[in-house]
């Protein structure tokens, strides 16, 4: 309900002015006409008498500035409307094209590290090839060695056997030295290793760290994007309820001068015919109970012709049977005695209150 009035307020408030504005021609009648000759005692009918033909042109008159106040206002209707309609697909294109660029972000982001992944896949691949190769041409290189050494030893192995001795301490010593330097090339290795590791896990977390405070960033410019435009949304409403107040406001206050206008003028006339409608249905009041003294008032709404159409207790008298007995006389009073003018019967007797003030 809310978001309708706040899309269709100014047609409603429109349509309730146009409509208003023909029940108060139809009921209150034009206020600037001269007024009659006072009554003559004689003939109250013809002191009343208003010319039908001034009363429609001024009321053709009046339902035509009605009407073109009531564009005015749609014409502003459809101007907000539009301008909402703008502002809705401007923020529906910004949402569309911040999450592309959050997307794109998110897909370059991932290439990268694929990449990345991928270059280090590499590099750790032909690392392990070069050593490989290196261990097994060093492997090489030591056999082919000891096999020399071997054939020379066995040369001289029967005129040099303290030589052979001496040679195989000194193998043995040159073996252990290189089984030292492997050794200490492997730990310089795994240290290497192990440092790369360590700097590749900072620069991951460093990364990490860098896309949440991005991330925050982003969230907080959402949030205080959402903040401004709910701010505006609200400004707009209470803009548009303030509009709606006021006009309603104007429109009830005109309704009320002009019937105090019409009540000051026609009074007699109403009074009147309110005395005939209170005769009428009395004389259909047969009440077992006695009323005195218990007030009730009854809500009447009659036809055209002064039919009863409906009728309610608004004002209970305290007992129900004496209510049941009283909307029973207005029931059965068929036709009530209305004014012909139509301004005054749409004004005070279409839809009317009945009092009955506990001396029926």
């Amino acid at each position: 309900m809310l978001l309708f009035l706040r899309h269709h307020g100014l047609a409603l408030v429109a349509s309730l002015l146009v409509h208003g504005g023909l029940i108060a021609l139809l009921v209150f009648g034009p206020t600037t006409a001269q007024s009659p000759a006072p009554p003559k005692p004689v003939n109250i009918v013809q002191a009343q008498a208003i010319d039908a033909d001034i009363l429609r042109h001024r009321a053709e008159e009046q339902a035509r500035k009605a009407e073109e106040e009531a564009k005015r206002l749609a014409e502003q209707q459809r101007i907000a409307d539009e301008k909402r309609k703008a502002e809705e697909e401007r923020q529906r294109k910004l949402e569309e094209k911040r999450r592309a660029e959050e997307d794109k972000r998110r897909q370059e982001e991932e290439a990268r590290k694929k990449a990345e992944a991928e270059k280090r896949r590499k590099a750790e691949e032909e690392k392990k090839r070069q050593q490989e190769e290196a261990k097994k041409k060093a492997e090489t290189e030591r056999k082919k060695k000891l096999e020399e050494e071997k054939k020379k030893a066995a040369q001289k192995k029967a005129e040099e056997e303290e030589s052979k001795k001496a040679e195989l301490e000194a193998q043995k010593e040159k073996q252990e030295e290189d089984e030292a330097k492997e050794e200490k090339a492997r730990q310089q290795e795994e240290e290497r290793k192990r440092a790369a590791e360590e700097q590749r896990r900072q620069e991951e977390e460093e990364q990490r760290k860098l896309e949440e405070e991005l991330a925050r960033q982003m969230e907080e410019e959402l949030h205080r994007e959402a903040m401004r435009l709910e701010q505006e949304r609200l400004e707009q409403e209470a803009a548009e309820r303030a509009l709606r107040e006021r006009l309603l406001a104007e429109q009830q206050q005109e309704l009320e001068r002009r019937r105090l206008e019409m009540q000051k003028e026609y009074g007699a006339v109403i009074a009147m015919h309110t005395e005939q409608i209170k005769n009428a249905v009395r004389r259909n009041l047969r009440c077992a109970i006695d009323g005195q003294g218990l007030r009730s008032v009854i809500q009447v709404q009659l036809s055209a012709g002064g039919h009863v159409v409906n009728y309610k207790t608004i004002e209970s008298s305290g007992n129900k049977a004496l209510d049941r007995c009283r909307e029973a006389a207005v029931a059965k009073t068929e036709a009530l005695p209305t004014p012909s003018e139509d301004f005054l019967f749409e004004g005070y007797f279409r839809v009317f209150n009945l009092e009955f003030d506990g001396v029926d």
